[in-house]
């Protein structure tokens, strides 16, 4: 039986079909929906992809996505059609400085793909495997240094930009065969190549994955 509000949010986030028992819990599930799909908000799939790993959420407004460890969260929803999960993400304030200290750190992102609002997959992977991306785009916007107040506002990266180094594959939906039409061609390689079956619930056959 459900009881906090975090089991009620993951629960919904997990599951592609939720069915409300209550009243009660037709409004839950409404309230739930309209803050898994804010635009202008990733804070509650933020707080799934970490929720769903044994993570808690983080209390402060500055630095990490984690209060104890160095890592990013980096969350893509889709909900529009003939739009697709492409394993991507970007840092909108990067900086020289940030991105050394990302590497001093040895930063670790979290990947993770929503299906309106619904979690698909997570993916872990140093942000190493994305600095030379991130390191090309910086040397457009910053050539010569840091510049107060200038920013690298579109340093974003691709499966095929993390995908061809080690990476882990955290988290897949036991209803992954509804979400993989939506799913582009490389992010769907990524995650099958290192998907062990007892992920998906029923131990589906991976020859019923269609990668053409």
């Amino acid at each position: 039986m459900l009881k906090t509000k975090q089991e009620y949010q993951i629960y919904w986030a997990t599951h592609h079909d939720v069915v409300a028992t209550t009243p009660e819990e037709v409004i839950i599930y409404d309230m739930i929906d309209e803050m898994a799909n804010d635009g202008n908000s990733s804070k509650f799939r933020e707080n799934i992809t970490k929720w769903v790993l044994g993570l808690s959420e983080s209390k402060s407004k500055h630095g990490y996505d984690d209060d104890m460890m160095a890592i990013e969260v980096k969350p893509q929803n889709i909900t529009r059609e003939k739009t697709k999960l492409t394993g991507g993400g970007n840092f909108n304030d990067l900086t020289w400085r940030r991105h050394r200290k990302y590497l001093e750190d040895e930063l670790l992102i979290l990947q993770s793909g929503f299906h309106h609002g619904k979690l698909v997959y997570i993916v872990e992977f140093p942000y190493a495997s994305i600095a030379p991306v991130l390191e090309a785009r910086l040397q457009d916007v910053l050539p010569n240094g840091d510049v107060p107040k200038v920013y690298d506002r579109w340093g974003t990266f691709k499966c095929q930009d993390w995908g061809q180094h080690p990476y882990k594959v955290r988290y897949l939906s036991q209803d992954f065969l509804q979400y993989q039409q939506d799913i582009s061609k490389c992010l769907r390689e990524k995650l099958v190549q290192q998907l062990d079956e007892s992920i998906i619930q029923g131990k589906m056959l991976l020859s019923t994955l269609n990668l053409l």
